[in-house]
């Protein structure tokens, strides 16, 4: 059997959720100043991530903002325990294959 090798998969500064483009940045208050780990901002196509997380937990957060948005386009509103297993599963899953994310290209909101 071949060894497993990891492939690490650099998350560009903006990625495309159905035809529209977001950006993706760190941010350390959220916009309503609640608890977070990530927020989608999609009038602005901006999704705002919490710095100084693993890589793992932060794509699991940047996963878990892109099912919001797809579940946005085809017109359902899930509950967010829902949007947040989906979002461990797949996760899991992309890990399991390889998938190691790196966030070095995202900044800091507002730079």
């Amino acid at each position: 059997m071949t060894p497993f090798v990891k492939t690490e998969v650099r998350i560009p500064p903006t990625i495309d959720i159905g035809a529209r483009e977001f950006t993706l940045c760190w941010n350390k208050e959220r916009l309503d100043g609640g608890s977070w780990k990530g927020e989608l901002i999609s009038s602005e196509e901006k999704i705002r991530l919490l710095p100084g997380r693993s890589n793992a937990a932060t794509f699991e957060t940047l996963i878990h903002e892109i099912i919001h948005e797809a579940n946005y386009l085809i017109g359902e509103d899930p509950p967010e325990g829902q949007v947040s297993a989906k979002a461990v599963f797949i996760t899991q899953a992309l890990l399991s294959m390889g998938i190691a994310p790196n966030f070095l290209d995202l900044e800091q909101e507002g730079k």
